[in-house]
């Protein structure tokens, strides 16, 4: 296949990292992982290197449905939003339990944004 460069810092990261596992001077986003030489113990230091760098909770399964860097980087990137989303509803959720009754009720007929002293109340 023709070689592709990374074209976002995901893919970048990804590409470096496979270069060093797979011992190649350079991976294009297009090649596949298990083409290059890749194999099962290898892809778990892939999801563990993952896991570190962009803090998400990857399967192993994931890179074998996706075992190109493009591919790889659009899940990671989707899970980042994923994970990120139900970070920010949690912690949207312990606000409101932290908010008084008094001040979720004006607050909402209002519509206004909460401050961080009328959280505290």
């Amino acid at each position: 296949e023709e070689y592709v460069a990374p074209q976002t810092p995901v893919e970048e990261l990804l590409v470096e990292s496979w270069e060093r596992l797979l011992g190649r001077e350079r991976v294009g986003i297009g090649d596949n992982f298990f083409r290059m030489g890749g194999h099962s113990l290898l892809a778990t230091q892939v999801i563990s290197r993952i896991r570190r760098t962009f803090h998400i909770d990857v399967p192993l399964r994931v890179l074998f449905e996706a075992p190109t860097v493009k591919q790889l980087a659009l899940v990671v990137t989707q899970m980042q939003v994923e994970q990120g989303d139900a970070d920010e509803m949690a912690r949207m959720i312990e606000e409101i339990k932290n908010t008084s009754a008094n001040v979720l009720e004006s607050r909402l007929l209002e519509g206004v944004q909460f401050t961080e002293d009328e959280v505290m109340q």
